[in-house]
């Protein structure tokens, strides 16, 4: 709730969102993630009555190159995060239709191998509750004898983690460990083992007890520099093999990445890079040293609130959000 609350208060909102006049040739840029049918159709129904274009990404650099669109023009740029499944069932049909652009940003994980990056910050464990209601990308990745992403199992160790584009370090975690903890719930139960009122203390006994002589360690820095180079090496080398042309474009999950990460990108061919609602005052600041545009994006739901006929409310709007504070996890608010 806190970390919600953090965000949503540092997210630099644009001022149609108050219902006062754009910034002249102001292009604003929604992030979708899943995608209901119903919901996304009104939405590309408001933008048609209300005489909004939505651009293709090059088609928006071009414009942004020049410093915006042309005074008054209503454009927009819809970006659809994660290649779920609700874009390829819910979104592209729709979009199709009428005839509107997007643009994919695609986790090439799921093409290749993933990297992770974490400290050494015990958070807790995998727990079946947490499990359920978590969604796949909420989970670090984890280092175990092979990087991972995705749902880890019960009684897995999880460590405070930042994106690895973000961070500074990497902690390397213990395999050993990890499986001393997997061991007390195969033995105790299994699936069983969560039912009991202690379980968590002794997950904590078992971590406690083992982990001075299995701690994992931390990336050397010529590690730690290659390992980012390498998730934009590796990324490429995914679209080109999968899609049979290069990426020029990147988004950043959760927010902006390190200055270190901004430099590899620009020098592995990426040419604009994307974060959320809370990047957008750094973004304009990194865009002007150059030579990588930046450019921040808020959650679709303030779409309707683009100037138009029957524009949505705010304070429903807004109401709705705090009340959802607890289960949401992105940082473009």
């Amino acid at each position: 709730m806190a970390h919600g609350l953090l965000g949503l208060l540092r997210t630099r909102y644009p001022r149609f969102i108050f219902g006062l006049p754009q910034a002249a040739g102001a292009i604003p840029v929604f992030v979708f993630h899943d995608v209901a049918a119903a919901g996304f159709a009104r939405q590309l129904d408001y933008l048609r009555c209300n005489g909004y274009r939505t651009l293709a990404l090059d088609e928006f650099l071009a414009q942004a190159a020049r410093k915006g669109g042309p005074r008054g023009a209503r454009q927009v740029l819809l970006t659809f995060d994660d290649a779920r499944l609700s874009f390829y069932e819910n979104a592209l049909p729709a979009l199709r239709a009428s005839g509107a652009h997007a643009t994919v940003f695609a986790p090439t994980l799921w093409m290749g191998t993933g990297r992770p990056g974490a400290s050494a910050r015990l958070a807790g464990f995998a727990t079946p509750w947490l499990l359920e209601r978590h969604d796949i990308y909420d989970w670090p990745m984890r280092h175990e004898g092979g990087d991972r992403l995705g749902r880890p199992a019960p009684g897995t160790p999880i460590y405070g983690a930042s994106p690895l584009l973000a961070a500074r370090t990497r902690y390397l975690e213990s395999v050993a460990l990890r499986e001393a903890c997997l061991a007390l719930v195969a033995r105790t139960g299994a699936a069983d083992f969560f039912s009991r009122p202690d379980c968590y203390a002794r997950l904590l006994r078992v971590h406690g007890s083992r982990a001075a002589a299995l701690h994992g360690r931390y990336a050397r820095d010529e590690e730690f520099r290659a390992l980012v180079a390498s998730e934009f090496q590796l990324s490429r080398a995914a679209f080109e093999e999968h899609l049979g042309f290069a990426p020029i474009a990147f988004a950043y999950p959760w927010a902006l990445g390190s200055p270190l990460s901004l430099d590899v990108a620009w020098r592995t061919g990426i040419r604009c890079v994307f974060g959320a609602g809370s990047d957008l005052r750094r973004a304009r600041a990194i865009s002007r040293r150059g030579p990588l545009p930046v450019f921040g994006r808020i959650k679709c739901d303030w779409l309707e609130l683009l100037p138009g006929r029957n524009r949505a409310h705010l304070l429903p709007l807004l109401a709705r959000k705090v009340a959802r504070l607890g289960d949401q996890q992105h940082l473009a608010h």
